[in-house]
Order: structure tokens, then C-alpha cells, then sequence
């Protein structure tokens, strides 16, 4: 009986211990999307502190699994956007939606002068067809 009773002190402490502890790791997720709310694909996603990195799928989401870290700072990058920094020191709620801007372009253009003069003489053009006034009068009208 009191081998019995024993016992099941013991197995309620270890649940209490159990199911009270805090959660040591977590997920994150959430999409990626522009600032026309369409889901940009491909973004790379990249979990600083713990040094994983995962691409958008083609809806934009993402996941991180086993995330130990109540404090992170994760990164989104995507050509053709400026990149988001967010940093987090609880854990965010789910699903994050980050939205990325896009980026600046700059482009650049060279303009030179350019020295060759186009000749209307028709010895300098071999496709030139010389017509005289008589060659125009004969044509059909």
C-alpha cells in the first residue's frame, strides 16, 4: 500500500515536472510577401543565431523547426527586394508575414560620339539606283 501510494506521488511529480517545464524549442513559420501582398518564392530565409537557412516555396511560406533560441534574428533576402532583418526576443507568433520592398534599380548609360558621317554619294553606296526625270514620266501611273 504504501509502495503503491509511493509510486504515484513519484509519476505525479514527473508529470508535473513534465508538463510544466517550459518548451525549450519551438517552430517558426509564416510567408513572404511584396508590398502588393503577392507571395514572393525563392526568398531565402535565414535564422542567424542558429545558422539554418531555408528558401520560400512557391505560396512563399517557410519553416524553421527545433528553434532553441527565444532571442533570434532572422534575415530575408531575395534579389530584386531589399532585404527585412527582424529581430525577435520572445517567440513571435505564428505565422510571420515579412514583407519585402523592392529594390532601387540603378542603371547606368554611355553615351559617345560617334565620328563616322553616313555619305549620300552615290559612288560611296553601291545599293544607290540613280533616276532621271525622263525614268519618272515613263512609269505607269
Amino acid at each position: 500500500m504504501i509502495r503503491s501510494m509511493f509510486l504515484s506521488v513519484l509519476l505525479s511529480l514527473v508529470c508535473i515536472a513534465v508538463l510544466g517545464a517550459p518548451q525549450t524549442s519551438f517552430s517558426l513559420n509564416g510567408i513572404v510577401v511584396d508590398q502588393n501582398d503577392a507571395v514572393i518564392s525563392g526568398a531565402l530565409v535565414t535564422l542567424q543565431s542558429g545558422g539554418k537557412s531555408v528558401k520560400t516555396d512557391a505560396a512563399g511560406r517557410f519553416r524553421f523547426d527545433n528553434i532553441s533560441a527565444a532571442a533570434a534574428e532572422l534575415r530575408v533576402a531575395k534579389e530584386g527586394f531589399k532585404s527585412a532583418t527582424l529581430t525577435f526576443t520572445t517567440r513571435p507568433l505564428d505565422p510571420l508575414r515579412i514583407v519585402l520592398t523592392v529594390a532601387d534599380v540603378q542603371q547606368e548609360i554611355n553615351v559617345s560620339e560617334n565620328t563616322t558621317q553616313v555619305s549620300t554619294e552615290a559612288t560611296n553606296n553601291q545599293d544607290v539606283a540613280s533616276l532621271d526625270r525622263q525614268m519618272l514620266d515613263t512609269l505607269p501611273s
